[in-house]
């Protein structure tokens, strides 16, 4: 019944839009169609063509984790010293370079701050970069709840280019990627041409979005307080994401087995 509903709902729609075109020729002449139709955009893994206004609907492959890796700063210490012959030096500051705090020290290797330099200068979003392990970091970023996104195709690190409200868009700019060169293969001659005048309107490197998800303003809203305070976790989403899905899929195979 709902079915034939839509059906009669979606004639009445098509009927007064052909009346409205007819009206308009009546009255004004031959409209231009244009601006009611978009030329569609044929892409690489479609057979057939989508509008230009559906691509965020298209959903790539999820990308490879790569969890946060902890070092030992002095087992690379030692590393080095069996490697080049002679220890790692600290760093040697300049009289007119800006200090480092004692309290800083490397999130990756825990390296103290005598071996780690600022790597922007004066810029007001410090950054600094650690000598033993070459790890770029800032003092506002808690680390440990990171991860890194890689290109299931070519293993390269995304990029984060854009910013919204509700999530993070990673893209993968390695021009050597086996899914970007292949979809600019798959390209016929002519979308050659509107690509290189309207490389927005194709997709032709892999792309993810990280949603953003604010545990505790889901928490203020709920009717029962959990025992567990999300907010306050010290692991990444990802990793409650498994914890979640291993406890389910536990619970669901128990209530499998005593059937």
């Amino acid at each position: 019944m709902l079915n034939i509903i839509l059906s009669f709902c979606l004639t009445i729609q098509i009927q007064y839009t052909i009346i409205r075109y007819l009206l308009t020729w009546i009255f004004f002449g031959k409209p231009s169609f244009d601006k009611f139709y978009e030329e569609p955009v044929k892409y690489y893994y479609y057979d057939d063509a989508i509008s230009k206004q559906y691509q965020k609907l298209q959903v790539d492959a999820m990308p490879l984790i790569d969890p946060f890796e902890k070092l030992d700063y002095t087992k690379l210490l030692k590393e080095y010293l069996a490697k080049h012959g002679k220890p790692l030096k600290p760093i040697s500051r300049r009289k007119n370079s800006l200090p480092v705090p004692d309290n800083i020290s490397c999130p990756r290797c825990n390296a103290p701050h005598y071996y780690i330099y600022r790597n922007n200068g004066k810029a007001k979003n410090t950054q600094y970069r650690c000598k033993v392990c070459n790890f770029i970091f800032g003092n506002k970023t808690d680390y440990l709840k990171n991860i890194a996104l890689r290109c299931p195709h070519c293993k390269r690190v995304l990029e984060k280019i854009k910013k919204r409200k509700n999530f993070n868009l990673f893209k993968c700019k390695n021009p050597q990627c086996s899914f970007y060169l292949s979809n600019l293969k798959n390209l016929s001659p002519t979308e050659r041409k509107l690509y290189a005048k309207e490389p927005g309107r194709f997709k032709l490197h892999y792309i993810y979005r990280d949603f953003v998800i604010n545990f505790r303003h889901l928490s203020k809203e709920s009717p029962v307080m959990p025992d567990v305070d999300l907010s306050k976790i010290h692991s990444s989403p990802y990793v409650l994401g498994l914890v979640l899905i291993t406890s389910t899929s536990s619970l669901m195979a128990t209530l499998f087995t005593s059937w």
